[in-house]
């Protein structure tokens, strides 16, 4: 009714210019606008009825009809935004059943389905690829170490630490402890024993030892972000998921475009049962991985997202993706 009143004494070019104009400003400011940002929808629905009129009455939108294109092409690259605020509301489609009940709505009321729909698509073909790249990771390490065996320590701290995610996994995390700290006497240049030394004393409450421990993680890692990262997957594999979240976020404060960074805290999300945030990090970790070169961990990532699609989790991620943002 407001807006009818504010568009009464408008001519309907007038009236849609107004909406385009409004409706540019509201597709790239729908955070924080809640149930409210339906009302984007709604003013497309008032341009889409205006331009069948305007036409028939002979006036020129040859201008309007680029800004039209442009305004549904950014809504759909602000899409999973628009999803996330409507969620207060129940979701989209919650919201179009109550706008339009059993009819068919305009095609930008099905953004959740073309959206969903898309990254299914792109998790799916991912599967396929996994397993060849894994197979090939897997040979080449193999003839690796034929032809270039490691060294006796080195192999003895890699036995220590594959011996101390064991007892992790027994919730023996005395005995964890234990091969941990064995690793860091064998190779004491290894950051992600360090990690897991002071993940787990943490973990114990010897707080004091764990700053110990992570004073000498961050004099062993390149830099800031690497700290971070490997504090982070050290403390989600002792079940820490929101101290290893906490971690994860202080290193996208230092780089956002951290692959590693959105790999770790999409599975500290999954762990702690927030699925639509693990969902939208993890893509984004494929993203940034694919764009840095990093076809490893872009295959990995592509994987687990697969996964948690394919399992049935797809839900609205409450954070934007890198074109929304």
């Amino acid at each position: 009714m407001a807006k009818a009143l504010k568009y009464e004494q408008l001519t309907p070019a007038d009236e849609l210019r107004i909406l385009l104009a409004e409706s540019e400003k509201m597709v790239v400011s729908l955070r924080g606008r809640g149930a409210d940002a339906k009302e984007i929808l709604e003013d497309m629905d008032r341009i889409a009825a205006l331009w069948p009129q305007l036409e028939a009455a002979g006036v020129d939108l040859r201008a309007e009809a680029g800004r039209w294109e442009t305004l549904q092409a950014n809504l759909r690259a602000n899409g999973w935004t628009l999803l996330r605020e409507l969620s207060t509301a129940g979701g989209l489609a919650a919201v179009r059943r109550e706008e339009y009940g059993d009819a068919r709505a305009p095609e930008w009321w099905y953004l959740d389905e073309e959206l969903g729909a898309q990254r299914k698509k792109k998790a799916t073909r991912s599967v396929v690829a996994v397993a060849a790249v894994i197979g090939a990771v897997l040979l080449a390490y193999l003839a690796f170490t034929r032809l270039f065996p490691a060294d006796p320590n080195v192999q003895a701290a890699f036995s220590a630490v594959i011996g101390g995610q064991q007892k992790v996994q027994e919730l023996d995390l005395e005995g964890a402890l234990s091969k941990f700290e064995e690793a860091t006497r064998l190779t004491p240049n290894d950051p992600e024993a360090w990690a897991w030394v002071s993940a787990i004393q943490t973990q114990l409450g010897r707080t004091d030892d764990a700053a110990r421990s992570g004073a000498i993680l961050r004099g062993l890692t390149k830099d800031e972000v690497t700290y971070h990262i490997q504090l982070a997957q050290a403390f989600a594999g002792v079940g820490m998921n929101e101290q290893a979240a906490s971690e994860a976020q202080a290193a996208l404060a230092l780089d956002p475009e951290s692959p590693e960074a959105h790999f770790s805290l999409a599975g500290a999300y999954e762990s702690l049962g927030q699925i639509g945030e693990a969902i939208n990090h993890m893509e984004l970790a494929s993203t940034y991985a694919e764009a840095r070169g990093k076809n490893e961990l872009t295959v990995i990532a592509r994987y687990r997202l697969a996964m948690m699609l394919q399992a049935g989790s797809l839900m609205v991620p409450p954070t934007a993706t890198p074109e929304a943002e």
